[in-house]
């Protein structure tokens, strides 16, 4: 769903108290997005510039940690001390109370456009996937982007992805909330960008392609900005790298391209794409660094390459191919 919503202008005076409050109701209302309710919003927006500004100030506040303090305390938050700072038990008069001392702030219809989005369909939960050999494009209803490699899985609600399988790349339209993606211990945060998530052979990758992203692994929080990778081993291990984010994008036009990688997340790429089982002889093998430019949509073509590049063997193994 796309919503639209008058543009902020830059001036104007400063929302009034009532203002505040009916922009509370509507920020803070447990009432579904309907769309006649949708209708309505945008219909009090257009009503007056001050309006949208009201709204902007309302979100604004009510992400900043300060107010949530505020709230528990009984209090408003307040920017200055000329603000009043009754008891009010009521969350909608306490946060306009505290939006009071706030300057406005640009990105009204971004804001709309995601609340409209999580409001429609709070318990949401789309999931994606695809077939050995097949990759999928999806437009989100953010404006961001997916694509699925081969035979991947993810889950979508708002703005959180969950990657089940395989390997994703995710583009992200900027909104007031992060895009947050999740694949085993590592979590990562992207405000405006586009990053890749995998998962092969037990190991998560991260790589960011554009803008900047916040991960987490376990307790420990990694800055991460274009080029950046973040590998998170099968034991725990953490090991971050540079990388070329057109290699790792490549997979996009058919490419499996990587260097120093090990075999059996090599293997284990190639296998989206084989129609018969990949497999290596011995798990030793798992851990012998790879480089290379391999054909995904040949992969018993490209297991071959690798076997003569790397002295290994490839022999027949009842449906599948064994390297060893």
């Amino acid at each position: 769903m796309t919503v639209g919503s008058p543009p902020l202008s830059p001036g104007g005076a400063p929302p009034s108290e009532a203002m505040l409050e009916a922009a509370a109701d509507w920020v803070l209302a447990d009432e579904p997005w309907t769309p006649a309710r949708q209708a309505a919003f945008l219909a009090w927006l257009a009503a007056d510039p001050a309006h949208a500004r009201a709204t902007e100030q309302v979100r604004a506040l009510w992400e900043d940690p300060a107010l949530a303090q505020a709230l528990a305390e009984g209090v408003p938050a307040a920017a200055n001390d000329d603000v009043p700072r009754p008891f009010l038990a009521s969350r909608r008069r306490a946060l306009a109370a505290g939006v009071a001392g706030v300057a406005a702030l640009a990105g009204a219809g971004a804001w709309l456009r995601q609340v409209a989005w999580d409001r429609a369909a709070p318990d949401r939960n789309d999931e994606y996937a695809t077939a050995i050999g097949q990759r999928r494009e999806v437009a989100l209803a953010d404006g961001g982007a997916l694509v699925l490699d081969a035979a991947s899985r993810v889950t979508v609600a708002g703005r959180r992805l969950d990657l089940l399988a395989g390997q994703v790349a995710v583009r992200v339209a900027p909104a007031g909330q992060p895009w947050r993606a999740q694949a085993r211990s590592l979590a990562v945060e992207v405000a405006d960008g586009a990053f890749i998530l995998d998962r092969s052979a037990g190991q998560v990758d991260l790589t960011v392609t554009a803008g900047r992203a916040a991960a987490r692994v376990d307790d420990r929080h990694h800055d991460l900005t274009v080029g950046d990778r973040l590998v998170v081993a099968a034991g725990g291990g953490v090991v971050r790298d540079r990388v070329d984010p057109g290699d790792a994008d490549a997979f996009r036009q058919g490419w499996l391209v990587v260097r120093d990688q090990r075999l059996d997340v090599v293997v284990a790429h190639l296998a989206r794409y084989s129609p018969r089982s990949l497999a290596l002889a011995r798990p030793d093998l798992g851990k012998l660094p790879i480089s290379g430019r391999f054909r995904l949509d040949q992969p018993a073509d490209s297991l071959r390459l690798i076997a003569g590049l790397y002295g290994l063997r490839l022999g027949e193994s009842g449906d599948g191919l064994r390297l060893g």
